[in-house]
């Protein structure tokens, strides 16, 4: 229950209730503590030094901008542990209070990108050693790579050899409950060979796996949003971070801990529900969330809640007006806000995202670098004879950057065709027709 936002207040033990597929586990008293404001956090921070890091534009600066704001941001009795990865693993700066700014950034400023290789599965697993010695729950790593080192690019099966060692490093992970949250500046979708590929599915795939979180720097809309000027780029990432880096920062407090022993006996896979009683003394009400599991190694793995809204339709249509009362003082901070938005606000909205759809319509002028790129629709070498032109009109999502012919985006039903993103961004019969763009009817 994060303190963002959260809306429980007063709860006990006896508040709330744990089913592993519907049987009732006994919770034992204090089961459910409640953190003070004052408890710390502490996190490691692990950060990329190899050169690719301030090869065209300064990623790593960028990277040191936003980590400084973040530390700025947290609380005096906060902890915050430095290390870089790159030829080899170095621990920068221990486990230091939030207190001592000026330690923590002078290390951060520090760090130079000069390694020539990406160690980045040795990486992960010392920062997991680093983070157990120093009794820290949570790891941010930043990287623009993949695994690249002479060993690795001398394997023939480097795909067998990637699924090993991110299996490995999710079980190192979850035995030692800690929680790994990834951010990936540069190209998913590059070549792996290519210098502005990042492994952002390995990052996502351990992040995910271990109740943290995965962040992508699509470095191809950031070159487009600063049309080449350097400096433009390095500020946008290090905006973009710092965003990222906040909602990071929201998952790591918890007004509540539920501690509790897990049935010996679980199912391959199931789901864990917890019910919390929210109670005024007289009536009472029941927020559900419910959390799907998986058995790996004999361990479950716990993946994304699922709430369930806090009032059934039954139960609202039988409340007094008190009743509703209560409930928006329950729900204060959420409901509050939501309720004193203005309804022109969504008009502004709609045309905020009209202009950003618009802005990332282009036509290729001479020189572009989208000249001889691929449209997904066109994949392959069969599809090189379609590369883009000087001349043709093209969208560049806004979401992943991928640029796509605008007849194809217009037929795809106006939805970006890379499949780890599937945005769809819809584009007015105005702005078609300007660019001479017809969609058949199906």
């Amino acid at each position: 229950i994060e303190k963002e936002g959260s809306v429980f207040r007063q709860l006990e033990t006896s508040d709330v209730e744990v089913l592993i597929d519907e049987r009732k586990v006994s919770l034992p008293s204090g089961a459910l503590r409640k953190e003070k404001d004052s408890d710390s956090v502490k996190v490691l921070f692990v950060i990329d030094k190899s050169g690719s890091m301030n090869i065209g534009t300064d990623k790593l600066q960028a990277a040191k901008d936003a980590i400084n704001n973040f530390v700025g941001n947290l609380a005096d009795n906060d902890s915050v542990a430095i290390s870089t990865f790159g030829d080899r693993y170095t621990e920068v700066l221990s486990s230091t209070k939030v207190v001592n700014k000026s330690s923590i950034s002078q290390a951060v400023n520090g760090i130079v990108a000069t390694d020539q290789y990406t160690n980045f599965y040795d990486g992960v697993q010392k920062a997991i050693d680093q983070a157990e010695t120093d009794e820290i729950k949570n790891i941010i790593f930043l990287s623009d790579g993949k695994e690249d080192n002479p060993a690795f690019n001398l394997l023939t099966d480097k795909s067998g050899k990637k699924k090993e060692s991110e299996k490995n490093l999710i079980t190192n992970l979850n035995d030692k409950s800690i929680r790994f949250f990834s951010v990936a500046i540069g190209n998913p979708d590059a070549e792996p060979t290519a210098q502005e590929y990042v492994d952002y599915e390995a990052m996502k795939s351990i992040s995910e796996k271990t109740q943290g979180k995965a962040d992508l720097v699509n470095m191809p809309s950031i070159n487009l949003d600063a049309k080449g000027d350097k400096e433009v780029a390095k500020n946008k990432i290090a905006e973009q971070l710092k965003g990222q880096l906040a909602e990071i920062k929201k998952a790591l407090k918890f007004s509540y801990a539920l501690v509790f022993d897990l049935p010996r006996d679980l199912n391959d896979s199931g789901e864990m529900v917890l019910n919390f009683l929210i109670t005024d003394g007289v009536k009472s009400w029941k927020q559900t969330t419910t959390y799907p599991y998986s058995m790996q190694n004999g361990k479950p793995i716990f993946e994304k809640a699922d709430v369930k809204p806090f009032l059934s339709a039954s139960l609202g249509k039988s409340l007094s007006i008190p009743d509703i009362t209560l409930i928006f003082l329950l729900m204060i901070l959420p409901l509050g806000f939501l309720s004193t938005i203005p309804a022109i606000f969504n008009k502004f909205a709609a045309v905020a995202e009209e202009r950003k759809v618009n802005e990332a319509i282009v036509s290729l002028a001479p020189g572009s670098y989208l000249i001889g790129k691929q449209c997904p629709n066109e994949s392959g070498s069969w599809g090189r004879r379609f590369a883009f032109n000087q001349g043709d009109t093209v969208i560049v999502c806004p979401q992943c950057g991928i640029p796509h012919h605008l007849t194809c985006w217009a037929e795809n039903k106006f939805q970006c065709m890379n499949r780890v993103c599937e945005s769809r961004y819809q584009i007015s019969e105005a702005i078609l027709t300007k660019h001479n763009v017809k969609v058949l009817n199906n």
